[in-house]
């Protein structure tokens, strides 16, 4: 009771910050307004600094554009303060207690030109080298050693073309594998303004799909339909069986937007074994997720977000006895933008995976706070502008030891630091 209250009391501090507010892209977010202690800004280059060295050279007007970013943390365990030699929870924020190259991410891609007469196309391609990429490959492809070893690994996150077809108004055709649109954080460090993920990122939904989707937009909606190969499958489907991916944005106006997204299909790969009491066939072993995402600008400086998902594998033993799995969670953020140097920001979460499912069989229901501050110390300066410093410090409470040496919470101090290019 008394951790329990504890927990309460530090998420309320946590909120008390502000924090968070961003959209499943980081250009979408919303960029604050300077405050008196703010200098003047300079007028600033608008491309990235590896762009700028291309121009410098005198290659301008490539037909795409060439970006990425290098990612560097250290994540210190209070509660263990050990090497670990792999992976604990979570995932992504597991390897503790040493200097990480998270992610080197390189980005290149011609967008195609939104017209509802004219024909278009372009590409996506992006992949990189880091730790984090032990944990995004997808079957089939690249060298698929999940978790590691060894702790840094490559992998692509995106290839796919994209198409521009004049009809009702424009639609764009994506064809290839490509970043999920489930969550509200992403696999892109920089869409993200804290360095740990959260579980509902990390176990409630996919990284990376393969297949085809068709998006329109119709006055203050955004809809996107398709078939992929199913949760993070690539050049290999485990099961053999597509799946049905859609998604739907309401944009009323500047202030606020939700979106709603479904994926619905069989996911559970053939052959399991009989020690989860998985039958030979798939083509009835349905997964359902529902995701929700809200954002609310509150003000130029203040803003909040929210993401909801429900799971459900109605017709798998993976872990439990009545033959039915469900995990569901609930992500609250929130942002305030100080000036161009600082913002704070913060996230509170619960996810229930009582039934053990995407938690690898451990029955548990997971707390989390988490608060920190993007530091930008240079914003003003043309290459250093892309500079962040993203220090915080996040409490976890399992109602099963899952942490350490069989803890049931665990305590972090954690930064990284980013450098776009």
């Amino acid at each position: 009771m008394i951790v329990r209250k504890g927990l309460v009391g530090m998420a309320a501090a946590v909120l008390a910050m502000g924090s968070f507010a961003m959209a499943n892209d980081a250009t979408n977010q919303p960029v604050a307004s300077d405050i008196s202690v703010t200098p003047m800004s300079a007028d600033l280059s608008t491309e990235k600094p590896l762009q700028q060295e291309f121009d410098k050279m005198g290659v301008k007007n490539l037909p795409f554009s060439i970006s990425g970013f290098v990612e560097a943390g250290y994540m210190y365990d209070t509660s263990s303060p050990r090497i670990a030699e792999g992976p604990d929870f979570n995932a992504f924020d597991g390897y503790k207690n040493r200097l990480l190259l998270d992610n080197a991410d390189l980005l290149i891609q011609r967008t195609p030109a939104a017209s509802g007469t004219k024909f278009d196309w372009g590409f996506t391609l992006e992949g990189g080298f880091g730790s984090d990429y032990a944990f995004t490959h997808s079957n089939g492809m690249m060298d698929n050693r999940a978790g590691g070893p060894p702790q840094n690994q490559s992998d692509i996150d995106q290839a796919f073309l994209s198409f521009n077809i004049p009809v009702v108004g424009g639609l764009t055709l994506n064809v290839g594998k490509f970043v999920t649109p489930l969550g509200y954080e992403v696999i892109d460090a920089t869409g993200n303004p804290l360095f740990s993920h959260s579980y509902a990122f990390t176990y409630g939904i996919p990284l990376t799909q393969t297949g085809i989707t068709g998006q329109a937009t119709f006055d203050n909606f955004e809809v996107l339909a398709g078939i992929t190969r199913g949760w993070d499958q690539s050049l290999k489907d485990s099961n053999g069986d597509p799946d049905f991916l859609g998604e739907v944005i309401y944009t009323p106006n500047k202030t606020w937007n939700i979106t709603a997204n479904l994926s619905e299909g069989p996911e559970a790969p053939h052959g399991v074994g009989p020690a989860v009491q998985a039958l030979p066939g798939d083509d009835s072993h349905w997964w359902t997720v529902i995701d929700l995402v809200g954002h609310y600008n509150f003000s130029d400086q203040l803003n909040f977000g929210a993401g909801a998902d429900y799971g459900d594998a109605p017709h798998d033993k993976f872990a439990s006895s009545t033959g039915a799995a469900m995990w569901y969670g609930i992500t609250g953020y929130a942002s305030y933008t100080f000036n161009s140097y600082l913002t704070a920001n913060a996230r509170l979460e619960w996810y229930d995976d009582t039934d053990g499912f995407t938690l690898a069989g451990v029955h548990t229901s997971v707390y989390s706070a988490t608060g920190g501050v993007t530091i930008k110390p240079l914003p003003n300066d043309n290459i250093f502008q892309y500079l962040e410093i993203r220090p915080e410090l996040r409490y976890d409470y399992s109602t099963k030891p899952i942490f350490g040496a069989g803890d049931h919470s665990q305590l972090n101090i954690a930064s990284d630091v980013i450098m776009q290019y």
